[in-house]
């Protein structure tokens, strides 16, 4: 596979040890005989745990336990809060079309954490502009026609074969996203998002947990 892009990145300096060191973490929680016994309700607080922290990347920072007690404010800040965490808990039922269409699932993403806010031609589309948020403070937002050609392209390398881990595609996907804010909105919690979807389509964790 001379174009397999992953694989090119799997081999850089660190890479691997990286990426094995994290699969036998994962595999590590995933075969402790305690994990299988309690798998519904961990991935529960999972769910809730990785929206928490989801949404307090882009600001929106509240108590843990107020999330867990389903204690959220009516605000700005627990309107993002509740839609990261809407998103998280819909993650199950798009793992199937992230697998086969990455570029389906993130509008579909995007819909979840913008729709009713946002006018109705940004909801669930690439931007049209040079204009995004950017509470991570990152800058340089890409051109919209070069972010437009650069996600086409990171959805084709996901579905792609390669031979290398999927732990790799999972960290280059949400490290894309990010960089790429293809959305005028809410680019950042679709993509931090997309770790955990990427490793329930490649297998590794297909329970979310």
């Amino acid at each position: 596979m001379p174009n397999d892009v992953l694989a090119q990145l799997a081999v850089l300096p660190g890479v691997a040890d990286a990426a094995e060191e994290a699969r036998a973490a994962v595999d590590a929680l995933l075969w402790d005989r305690h994990t299988r016994t309690v798998g519904t309700e961990l991935a529960r607080r999972s769910a809730l745990r990785g929206a928490w922290a989801n949404a307090a990347m882009d600001g929106a920072e509240v108590p843990y336990e107020a999330i867990a007690a389903g204690q959220i404010e009516v605000s700005p800040m627990g309107d993002r809060i509740s839609r990261v965490l809407a998103l998280t808990t819909q993650a199950p039922s798009l793992v199937d079309i992230y697998a086969r269409s990455p570029l389906q699932a993130w509008a579909r993403m995007n819909t979840v954490l913008v729709a009713g806010t946002a006018p109705e031609q940004e909801v669930g589309r690439p931007r049209a502009d040079s204009e995004a948020e950017d509470p991570l403070r990152l800058g340089g937002v890409p051109l919209a026609m070069h972010a437009s050609q650069r996600l086409t392209v990171l959805a084709d390398v996901f579905v792609s074969d390669t031979t290398a881990p999927a732990i790799v595609a999972a960290g280059v996907v949400p490290g894309e996203l990010a960089v790429l804010r293809p959305f005028r909105q809410a680019s950042g919690p679709v993509a931090r998002a997309s770790v955990r979807l990427s490793l329930a389509a490649r297998g590794v964790d297909p329970d979310l947990l």
